[in-house]
Parts: structure tokens; sequence; C-alpha cells
């Protein structure tokens, strides 16, 4: 492959990532990596391992890997268990974007015992 070829193709997935970044498609895979990053970021703090986890949350351990993968859908039962368990509580925002969303981590110990 010529210096050429090589900038092409690198142009042509620039323009492939950009209209993909415009899909609903792309808005999911946000949140599902979003979504990752909090579970491995708790995780971190605790003396969990994913399988303890998995159990803790009645999901198998192959699942919750694909969902911390981000190489799955989950369903938001299954993003309220994961989170629940970790003891966080989460709401989505809608944020200036009127696409995006977040969620928004609150410590244990300021839960009123709601989910």
């Amino acid at each position: 492959m010529t210096g050429v070829d090589i900038y092409g193709r690198c142009r042509a997935l620039q323009a492939e990532l950009k209209a993909f970044e415009q899909t609903p498609e792309a808005t999911g895979l946000d949140l599902r990596l979003d979504f990752a990053e909090i579970v491995l970021r708790r995780l971190n703090g605790k003396p969990w391992t994913h399988y303890g986890l998995a159990t803790a949350c009645g999901i198998s351990r192959a699942r919750l890997s694909r969902i911390i993968n981000s190489a799955c859908d989950c369903t938001l039962d299954e993003v309220g268990r994961v989170l629940h368990v970790l003891g966080i509580k989460a709401k989505l925002t809608v944020l200036d974007n009127p696409v995006a969303v977040g969620i928004i981590e609150q410590p244990q110990e300021e839960r009123n015992g709601d989910f």
C-alpha cells in the first residue's frame, strides 16, 4: 500500500466515523462505554471479582463481561441491578446537548433507600 493509498483510506475511515457518530447506535455505544467505565471504576475500589458482582446482580458472569466490554446491549433492569449492587443511585439527566445523557454517581450513604 502506498502513502497515497493509506492517506485516502484514512480519510475514508474518518468520514465513516463522522457519519457513525451521528447515528442512534453511536449514542447507545457511548452510553454503554460510560456505564462500563463507572462499573470498572467502582470495582477498583472494592474487593469484588466480576463473578462476585455477577452473582450479586443475578446475571451470568459471561453476560456481565459482555456488558462491561460494551459487546452487547443491556436492559435498563440489568443496569439498575448492577448500579444498585455497587451502591450507586443513578438518574438519567438531559444535558445541554439534547441527545446526551449522564449517570450521576451518589455515594451509598447519601441514598434514601429508593432506587
